[in-house]
């Protein structure tokens, strides 16, 4: 990790014993800081009396509560040891074990591997065998979550700039972060990640008002280990709650030995472009038995029910009852609900105000007035539909199911009708993906239900494809070019049901396609990939970009995308490997790995800078240029 003299860290201090189709490029968080601008304010979550985090003395595992990464020691190549976040891994996990003690009104918090305190500043040098160098840290429960202050201060740990990448820096800020405290009683337990596949082994019953829940992996788990945006961790009820509204909701077969439980929720958690207060959800932290709580809000009520992989034991699967309050709304399962008992659902609940349709990977939420004046579809061709697109987003990711790394995530991808953001917020926005969700605004919900009947359905997968859109590789610029990766691949897999849009005629005299465009760029003496004002049209930098990303899956197969989405789930970039110029050059040289050929000139004719760093560590893998001029690959 480089050092930042600019950042106040911490140090540990010696202890004395030891297209109209998408949306604008600012509702993508492509940069290296990822900033989670939808994250749940402290203090929102309402909290019965005595549950919530337990503060306690002993060995702990201290996890950033946005990220779910671990605080970790890290000692630089200086012998300077500083605070990042770090996902679990057995070789560092002597470096993330922490003890905590308490300290007068405080506690303490100390390093059982470099056998030092935790302190605030840069104060690794100070050596106090009395120990007054220690810093004493007020931990405050905060709902399933802990701050952590410095005493006498209003300054708190918390992960710089919110990032979410491994090796981030823990320093201080005015308002602290929050984290979680999972004992450490087996310090060579494995906490890897496991694959938690939550939806076929629940039910969903909103006429009896039952569920049986299994947990899903945390969405930020789940984001950093594909790369990309956040999916959704939580269950749907099927259940409408109104506010001021009494609910009471029996919980069993809930654990109690770590932070990891279910939350209640009234409304879905999303990604609105402009966060109102309106759309956020209410969230209860439930506990084993009876639970009791008033609407603040309307909304359906949706159980997140997750499991870290920090617990001592793996979460097992509970049962929920909806005692009082909550009405049922039409509301499918795949797999469960007849097309027969959808059409009753939809007479009996007829002034339910929305409608839901769930399966295993996807769901959608819309006004009931949107589904009618979509002509009531059918949900079952719906759902089948789009978890179709996902299954070819799949299979161009290398989500085959080969290791746990790269199984198909089991979370879902929710369609979610925007109520919430005007018009104008949207900047005539057709349809946007963001974290949680999917965002159907204005008559695109409509639409969208409708897409399996229309020919035309290039911003479903578009959208979708967002959702699988690595990070590492997509720089700013690129952001609505790679994500049609995904959609051309899709294009081809359902038997072209449209014309390519690279085929689409674009300029004034109707004479040039995008492909025309490509062609002109590439004839050009001097030609620079990064810079809009380099094309023909600026105006159609984003598809003529496009034309290089689908030479290389044409010319090298789907498998290249594959190798080249697992070589970034096997490495992802560091947080100091990150920003423009770095991605560019990782990418280059992951795509020489990937092809398993010398693609330098191929990307130095697009006009994609390789430096000399990069060309020297492509030319000591030896590898093979391609046989033909793979620019000019025909589309």
């Amino acid at each position: 990790m480089r050092w930042r003299s600019w950042l106040l860290i911490f140090a540990l201090c010696d202890a004395h014993a030891a297209s109209h189709y998408y949306a604008p490029p600012t509702f993508y968080p492509h940069d290296a800081v990822r900033v989670s601008r939808f994250a749940a304010a402290p203090g929102a979550m309402q909290v019965p009396y005595g549950a919530g985090a337990k503060v306690g003395e002993g060995d702990f595992y201290i996890v950033s509560n946005a990220s779910f990464k671990a605080l970790t020691a890290h000692m630089q190549a200086d012998g300077t040891i500083v605070l990042v976040q770090a996902k679990w891994a057995p070789e560092l996990a002597p470096s993330q074990i922490w003890t905590v003690d308490k300290e007068g009104s405080g506690y303490r918090l100390y390093s059982k591997l470099y056998g030092r305190y935790v302190t605030l500043g840069a104060r690794v040098d100070l050596e106090a065998p009395s120990g007054e160098a220690r810093q004493n840290w007020s931990i405050e429960a905060d709902a399933d979550a802990v701050t952590i202050a410095a005493s006498g201060t209003k300054t708190g740990l918390v992960v710089a700039r919110h990032a979410l990448r491994d090796g981030a820096f823990v320093e201080v800020g005015a308002q602290a972060g929050q984290w979680r405290l999972y004992a450490v009683h087996n310090e060579g337990a494995d906490h890897a990640y496991r694959t938690l596949d939550a939806a076929p082994q629940s039910t969903y019953d909103n006429t009896a008002k039952r569920y049986h829940l299994s947990a899903y992996a945390p969405d930020a788990i789940e984001a950093d280990r594909l790369g990309g945006f956040r999916w959704t961790d939580y269950h749907p009820s099927g259940l409408y709650v109104s506010k001021g509204e009494s609910v009471v909701i029996d919980v069993s077969g809930l654990a109690d030995d770590g932070p990891d439980g279910l939350v209640v929720m009234v409304g879905n958690k999303n990604g609105f472009y402009r966060r109102q207060p309106a759309g956020d959800p209410q969230t209860i932290l439930a506990t084993e038995g009876r639970n009791e709580f008033v609407a603040s809000r309307d909304g359906l009520i949706y159980f997140e029910y997750v499991d870290s992989g920090f617990n001592e034991r793996p979460r097992t699967s509970i049962d929920v009852f909806v005692r009082e309050g909550g009405k049922a709304v039409p509301f499918y399962i795949e797999g469960t609900t007849t097309l027969v008992e959808w059409r009753a659902m939809l007479q009996r609940y007829a002034d339910a105000p929305l409608v839901e349709m769930a399966a295993r990977r996807t769901m959608f939420t819309v006004a009931r007035s949107m589904y009618d004046k979509a002509g009531a579809a059918d949900p079952a061709t719906l759902l089948g539909y789009v978890e179709r697109v996902m299954g070819y987003h799949d299979e161009l990711s290398g989500l085959d199911g080969e290791s746990a790394l790269d199984a198909p995530s089991p979370l879902r991808v929710h369609f979610v009708q925007d109520a919430i953001s005007t018009h104008a917020e949207l900047q005539n926005a057709y349809m946007y993906a963001t974290y949680y969700m999917i965002g159907l605004p204005l008559n695109s919900a409509a639409e969208t239900l409708l897409q399996p009947a229309k020919t035309d359905e290039w911003g479903v997968w578009h959208e979708i494809g967002h959702m699988y859109q690595q990070w590492d590789w997509t720089w700013p610029g690129v952001t609505e070019t790679t994500v049609n990766i995904y959609s051309l691949h899709a294009l081809q897999r359902l038997g072209m049901p449209m014309t390519s849009p690279l085929l689409q005629v674009v300029d004034a005299r109707g004479r040039r396609n995008r492909l025309d465009l490509a062609a002109l760029y590439l004839a050009q003496p001097t030609r620079n990939f990064l810079n809009d004002a380099s094309f023909p049209a600026p105006s159609e930098a984003l598809w003529i970009r496009l034309v290089m990303y689908e030479q290389l899956r044409r010319a090298l197969g789907d498998g290249f995308y594959a190798r080249l989405h697992k070589s970034y789930r096997l490495h992802p970039l560091m947080e100091d490997e990150g920003g423009d110029k770095r991605e560019v050059q990782t990418f280059v040289l992951r795509a020489c790995i990937a092809a398993n050929l010398d693609l330098r000139d191929f990307f130095e004719r697009w006009g994609l800078p390789v430096d000399a760093a990069t060309r020297a560590a492509i030319g000591k893998l030896k590898l093979k240029a391609p046989a033909t001029d793979l620019t000019r690959t025909r589309i």
